[in-house]
């Protein structure tokens, strides 16, 4: 695949996934895992309506190990991200989530063929510095519960979760079908669903939600994922990082606009640290020469040779 088309697309499911957190905020009365079953079933269907026979040619060409790591990986992602938003509030949790791209810079460095710099340190040093500051009037204030600093745990672990994903398709990237993401969604299904009946009582989903819970299985939650997929392995992830950085001010501003949100001067500084030490994590020199291939670009390329 040509790649600038691939890392249109990257740039395409950040969107989507930037315009669907009010979605999300949205749903809190549906219970957690019935709202995933919902979501990933619906996603499932699709995938299996357009990419029916490559989801048979997935099961047969891919390991099993790829297709468990990532939907394992998918489903925490998911479950995390709604667990977050149930018990924090909606902005603070989708900047915690948003610290991955910085941990996907991170992780990477113990990959072949890269290492870690300083100015991805202080990136990272400065992001959580964004994250201490949102935080932080939460620790003063003894109306903040318990419940709260959960959600903040699990949006935590929801951006360790997708920095999982995205590294694990960018490892496996001489691997690629193009249904392997109705794969993920039909997996993640079947364990939300399990969940759900341990766990949880069913909710009769309203219109709205139904309406809602549709349109993400056709965009943040379905093929946003595919998207992403595609231009991990084929696309700019370099360019793509960089972007992604300036995700959680859209999204933030997106909250605030539908009311999901409060203004407040110490979330646009912890929006304003996150996003600008993203950016020196990536280093202006490699800002501006974005489209170069890095070594393990190479090593990738010629392994899938």
């Amino acid at each position: 695949m040509n790649q600038k088309l691939a890392t249109s697309f990257g740039i395409l499911a950040l969107t989507l996934w930037a315009a669907g957190s009010p979605f999300i905020a949205s749903l809190n009365a549906l219970p957690r895992f019935e709202l995933q079953s919902i979501v990933f079933s619906l996603s499932f269907i699709v995938f299996l309506c357009i990419f029916q026979k490559n989801l048979i040619k997935s099961l047969r060409c891919l390991p099993w190990r790829v297709i468990a790591l990532c939907s394992v990986s998918l489903y925490l992602h998911n479950m995390f991200l709604v667990l977050a938003f149930k018990y924090a509030p909606a902005e603070k949790a989708e900047l915690i989530n948003y610290l991955w791209p910085i941990l996907v810079i991170l992780f990477s460095s113990l990959l072949p063929h890269e290492k870690l710099r300083k100015a991805q340190l202080l990136g990272a040093v400065l992001a959580f510095c964004g994250i201490l500051c949102l935080l932080a009037p939460g620790f003063q204030s003894a109306a903040s519960s318990s419940q709260e600093y959960l959600g903040y745990l699990f949006a935590f672990l929801d951006a360790l979760s997708w920095c999982a994903f995205t590294l694990l398709s960018r490892i496996y990237v001489r691997i690629h079908v193009s249904g392997i993401t109705g794969i993920y969604c039909g997996i993640c299904a079947i364990l939300a669903i399990i969940n759900h009946l341990l766990f949880e009582v069913f909710v009769m989903p309203s219109q709205y939600e139904i309406a809602v819970l549709s349109l993400m299985a056709l965009t943040s939650q379905g093929f946003a994922f595919y998207f992403w997929d595609l231009s991990i392995k084929f696309g700019n992830y370099k360019l793509l990082c960089v972007l992604s950085y300036f995700t959680p001010v859209l999204s933030v501003y997106l909250l605030i606009l539908t009311g999901f949100a409060t203004h407040s001067s110490s979330l646009w500084l912890a929006a304003g640290l996150v996003s600008m030490g993203a950016l020196i994590a990536c280093e202006p020199a490699t800002f501006f020469k974005i489209f170069r291939k890095s070594p393990l670009d190479h090593h990738l390329q010629r392994v899938s040779n």
